[in-house]
């Protein structure tokens, strides 16, 4: 397998990893496939099985009374009502056929139980999400239009703290550490009267163990597949799980994390809307890192006005600003099909000027990994110090569980062991992050000058912006449900980067996105 390293938007016959933000592209061979699958007797994966020998699976017997009083006309009832509508979309439903919240959380974890199996993007499902859910029911307390999150149903990403559930990163080293409280972003969830049911699959340690492993896998969760066509499509990462989540419709809302491009690059690949907050924008504790220094959370829905209240929850942010004036972004490779579209939804598409492009390639040149391996080792033991890790307390203490278990690392640990012995200093990381955050502000003067509020492009957009804390979207072009088993990545779909991290201006250009509909007919 021939790996390239530079940056690409999209091309034919590729499989897409997003490695902590560095877009890296696998050429495919006829022996490994989209999935690089070992043919040593660890990996079973075809049509109908997807196994790795150490992987868990979930516990559905907490559920089992909740599962069986569900019957499948009911199931069935709820399904039909559920497709095709977002959050508010589904409190109607659920209001007009009288679903409780018990009902709903059956109707998911039915779905999970049916195919999770095989698509493995949950971990973990949480017993106690029964009991919150009856306690609601008792309240006579539902969602509702103007409060669409109460009894909604939600997964968080393996490495977003869950009280009680192991907070492992989908890794070996960490699933006997249980956390003893919920993370900033759970909190909200449930302040906000959400139902966490439990926690999604990722690619292992936020995809910063190794160079080698696909997308989606960990040792804990096995790997996660595409929804829409498993066994030739790249789900890419890190926060794969919760894309595909919403793609298989197990939740209401899910979230993840973004270093850089793990939250975007998964809801591309699966065709559903996602977008992680400016870097500060939401506090991160509770969340296993990479480097906290850039660090965010993310979610995934089927809307922007998903994406609005699962921020104004997880973050307490209140990201909405929609206005009818026109609004301007650059264009970052978009087709004239979109640009006539997004013509009509009052947004006036401009060609970056020179000294624009010229300091992105800036950007993108970056030693940004080399960044981040300097970072790993300081964050985590920051993290290790103030959180449930077992007997780990830094990063060597990590690295040395990986080298005395290797079947719980069958690709290798080669990027994280680089954290022992990085090649620039935390001070020189902090120079290059530094560089970043100035490289994006100049970004930003220069799309003011052009009287411009975001880059607008395909596919996995500029994932090096996340070094200067902005906020970023992805919208799908056509339904969130539609097969695009042969569709080139990210051909339908579009990506945005707000100036400034304003995620307020991101949610608005991504509703005007979503509302010109240029694929539709």
């Amino acid at each position: 397998m021939r790996t390239i390293t530079r940056f690409v938007t999209a091309l034919v016959a590729i499989g897409v990893i997003a490695v902590s933000g560095v877009i890296t592209y696998n050429t495919l061979s006829s022996r490994d496939g989209s999935l690089q699958r070992h043919a040593d007797g660890d990996f079973t994966l075809d049509e109908e099985v997807n196994t790795y020998a150490g992987q868990t699976e979930i516990d559905y017997a907490p559920y089992d009374g909740i599962l069986s009083d569900l019957s499948p006309e009911r199931r069935h009832q709820i399904s039909v009502a559920f497709e095709g509508r977002d959050l508010v979309g589904r409190a109607h439903a659920r209001r007009e056929l009288g679903v409780t919240n018990t009902e709903a959380l059956a109707y998911y974890v039915a779905n999970m139980r049916e195919s999770n199996s095989y698509y493995r993007s949950v971990l973990q499902l949480d017993p106690d999400a029964i009991a919150a859910a009856a306690e609601l029911d008792a309240r006579g307390v539902g969602p509702s239009p103007d409060q669409p999150l109460r009894g909604a149903v939600v997964l968080v990403k393996g490495n977003i703290a869950v009280k009680g559930l192991p907070n492992d990163a989908g890794s070996r080293a960490l699933h006997s550490a249980e956390a003893d409280a919920d993370s900033s972003v759970v909190e909200g969830l449930r302040a906000a009267g959400a139902i966490v049911a439990g926690r999604t699959n990722l690619s292992e340690l936020a995809n910063f163990l190794t160079f080698d492993a696909p997308n989606g896998f960990s040792a804990v969760g096995g790997q996660a597949l595409d929804a829409r066509d498993p066994l030739n499509r790249d789900p890419s990462g890190s926060s794969t799980g919760s894309a595909t989540a919403i793609a298989l419709d197990y939740a209401d809302l899910t979230f993840g994390t973004e270093t850089q491009g793990s939250v975007i690059s998964p809801a591309v690949a699966a065709g559903v809307y996602g977008a992680k907050a400016g870097y500060g924008e939401c506090d991160i504790s509770g969340i296993v890192p990479i480097d906290d220094r850039v660090d965010s959370p993310g979610v995934f829905g089927r809307s922007t006005a998903d994406l609005a209240v699962g921020f104004r929850a997880a973050c307490g942010i209140d990201p909405v600003r929609a206005t009818d004036a026109g609004l301007t972004v650059i264009d970052m490779g978009l087709d004239p099909v979109l640009v006539a579209a997004l013509g009509r939804a009052r947004i006036t598409v401009v060609e970056p000027g020179t000294e624009l492009q010229q300091t992105i390639g800036e950007l993108r040149d970056l030693p940004f990994i080399d960044a981040l391996v300097a970072g790993v080792g300081p964050s985590m033991e920051t993290y290790f110090s103030g959180n449930p890790s077992g007997r780990l307390e830094n990063l060597h203490d990590l690295v040395e569980f990986y080298r005395q278990h290797p079947e719980a690392a069958p690709y290798g640990i080669d990027l994280i062991e680089q954290g022992l012995t990085p090649g620039m200093s935390l001070s020189e990381s902090g120079e290059v992050l530094d560089r970043g955050r100035d490289l994006v502000d100049k970004i930003n003067e220069l799309m003011a000058e052009q009287g411009a509020v975001a880059l607008v492009g395909r596919a996995d957009g500029l994932p090096e912006i996340t070094a200067g804390g902005s906020a970023r979207a992805t919208v799908p072009l056509i339904p969130v449900t539609q097969n695009l088993a042969v569709d080139v990545y990210g051909k339908y779909a579009v990506t945005i980067e707000a100036a400034d991290g304003d995620t307020a201006a991101l949610l608005e250009i991504a509703r005007r996105v979503e509302a010109a509909r240029p694929f539709d007919g």
